[in-house]
C-alpha cells in the first residue's frame, strides 16, 4: 500500500542558510562536524529522516489486523523513532540528483526488509529534498508497503536556530502554531489517547509568542521544555486524509530578521526544544547546542492500545506519502 502523504516546505528561507537584512549568511541548522560524530550522537537525530514510525510506540509492541508484533525497545520499554536501527541509522541510495538549475534536488531510496526492528512487511521509501527558489526548501516522502500491512509515520528531525550559529538560545524567537489541540502524554512521553485544547495552557501558540514565554508554566508541571505533538487545525480526521498543503507554523528571530514558515499536508506537528541534548559531544564548530527548536511535521504519534487517535497503518500494495 502506498502511504499518501508527506510533503512539507519551508518559506522565507534560503536552503539551510538564513539571509539576514545585512545579507550576511550563517548556518541555522544544528549539525555535527563529521560523520563519526553523527554516529556518536545517534540519539540526537541531527537532521534525521525518521522511520518506520516517528515518536514512541508504547511497550515496543502493537497489534495490527489482529496480530501482535513485538519491536526492539530503545527508549526504556518503548520503541523510539523506529528502534535502534531506525531509518536515520541506515545507508540510503541516491536515486537521482540534479545539482544545478533553478530547482536542484536529490532523491534518496531505502528498502526496509520484513521484520526489520520487528516491523512487518517490506517497505520501499523515497524521499526528495528540493530547493525550488532561493527561499523555499521542500521535502516529499513516499512509502509503499509490500506483502504485509505495516505502520508508517515518517518525519524530518532538523534542529533550527534562526539566530544563526553562535547566537545562543532560541527562547526569544517567536513561534506561531496553527493548532488548537495537542496530544497530552504520560511521564514516559506516551500519548494518553486523547486530544486536549491548548487554550489556557503553556502549549498555546495560536498567537505568536516567544518560545520561552510560557516555559515557567511547563516547569510547574514538572516538564523541562517542549516535546509536544500538536493536531494541526483543518488537518482532517482519522489520519489526516485531506492532502493539501496548509500553513503549520511560523518562526521569527527578531535580532537577525529571519523568518521561517512551515507548510505541510500531515495531521500533526512535533514541537521540540532539544531538552535531551545535554549529552551531545559537540555540534557545529564544536559549540554545544543551547535549546534548538524542531518543528517537524508528521502523523499523530503512536500510543497505547486500544487506539483513540488516528494511526498510519498501511495495507500491503498501497502507498503513503507523509
Amino acid at each position: 500500500m502506498r502511504w499518501p502523504g508527506g510533503r512539507w516546505l519551508l518559506a522565507s528561507m534560503s536552503s539551510t542558510r538564513g539571509i539576514s537584512p545585512s545579507r550576511s549568511p550563517t548556518g541555522v541548522l544544528l549539525s555535527c562536524l563529521s560523520f563519526s560524530l553523527i554516529l556518536e550522537n545517534g540519539t540526537a537525530y541531527f537532521g534525521g529522516l525518521i522511520g518506520r514510525v516517528a515518536n514512541r510506540i508504547a511497550g515496543a509492541r502493537f497489534t495490527l489486523d489482529g496480530k501482535a508484533y513485538r519491536l526492539i525497545p530503545n527508549d526504556g520499554r518503548n520503541t523510539l523513532h523506529g528502534g535502534h536501527r531506525g531509518f536515520s541509522k541506515v545507508v540510503w541510495t541516491v536515486k537521482e540528483h540534479v545539482g544545478g538549475g533553478s530547482s536542484p534536488f536529490i532523491t534518496l531510496y531505502y528498502h526496509s526488509f520484513d521484520g526489520e526492528q520487528g516491523f512487518p512487511g517490506d517497505l520501499d521509501v523515497y524521499v526528495t529534498y528540493q530547493i525550488s527558489s532561493p527561499h523555499v526548501l521542500s521535502v516529499h516522502m513516499n512509502a509503499t508497503a509490500r506483502g504485509k500491512a505495516t505502520p508508517v509515520n515518517l518525519a524530518h528531525h532538523a534542529y533550527w536556530n534562526l539566530g544563526g550559529h553562535g547566537s545562543g538560545s532560541i527562547l526569544g524567537e517567536k513561534v506561531r502554531l496553527f493548532a488548537s489541540r495537542y496530544t497530552p502524554v504520560d511521564a514516559a512521553l506516551i500519548p494518553t489517547g486523547r486530544l486536549a485544547p491548548v487554550a489556557g495552557t503553556p502549549y498555546d501558540f495560536r498567537r505568536p509568542a516567544a518560545v520561552g514565554a510560557r516555559m515557567g508554566g511547563l516547569l510547574r508541571r514538572g516538564v523541562t521544555g517542549y516535546d509536544t505533538n500538536y493536531a494541526v487545525d483543518d488537518g482532517g480526521e482519522h489520519g489526516g486524509l485531506r492532502r493539501q498543503l496548509r500553513r503549520v507554523a511560523i518562526v521569527r528571530d527578531g535580532a537577525s530578521g529571519r523568518a521561517m514558515e512551515l507548510w505541510a499536508d500531515q495531521p500533526g506537528v512535533q514541537f521540540y526544544t532539544a531538552n535531551g541534548l545535554s549529552g551531545v559531544r559537540e555540534g557545529r564548530r564544536g559549540v554545544r547546542p543551547v535549546r534548538r527548536a524542531v518543528p517537524g511535521d508528521a502523523g499523530v504519534p503512536r500510543r497505547r492500545e486500544p487506539p483513540q487517535l488516528p494511526v498510519a497503518d498501511r495495507q500491503a500494495g498501497a502507498g503513503v506519502q507523509p
